[in-house]
């Protein structure tokens, strides 16, 4: 089985990941009908600026490198934002994602045991995340890992 450990993102790392996550998240706003093409790029900065106003360095966000634990390799990211004023605290996945050539190789199950172990240790109690419809792959691997649905949002174009 595939193991993982989650670094703190150095501040360089930090640097490559924002521009490049900026654009997936616009985008895949784009994809979900939320937002327009010519609209994207701005209201995804917009979120980044709200929910990140110090970078990596913002209070309850919490921005990791995932490793291989075997060669010690760069494989993804993740951010989780403890949510610390709820009664009891949450955690919430702001983002994950796995290098395109590392996918199937069991880092994701490993990646989502790794975060669990990381919320406890932050002081959560639950963990939730929000995946895209269009995602099927996360979904199937939230599912498999225990995550349940809470919610969902539908929408029928005319």
């Amino acid at each position: 089985m595939s193991t993982v450990t989650l670094t703190p993102m150095t501040e360089a790392e930090y640097q490559a990941y924002l521009p490049r996550t900026i654009q997936d998240y616009a985008d895949e706003n784009v994809r979900a009908g939320y937002w327009t093409k010519e609209e994207s790029l701005e209201k995804s900065q917009a979120v980044f600026n709200q929910l990140l106003p110090q970078g990596e360095k913002t209070p309850d966000q919490h921005l990791y490198t995932i490793r291989d634990a075997e060669s010690g390799n760069s494989i993804g990211i993740i951010w989780i934002n403890l949510q610390s004023k709820r009664n009891p605290p949450s955690a919430f996945i702001y983002d994950i994602a796995i290098d395109e050539d590392q996918r199937g190789k069991g880092f994701g199950t490993a990646t989502m045991l790794a975060i669990e172990d990381e919320a406890r240790r932050l002081g959560a109690h639950s963990i939730a995340l929000h995946v895209f419809g269009h995602n099927q792959t996360a979904f199937s691997l939230y599912q498999k890992v225990g995550y349940a649905i809470t919610s969902y949002n539908m929408r029928k174009e005319l």
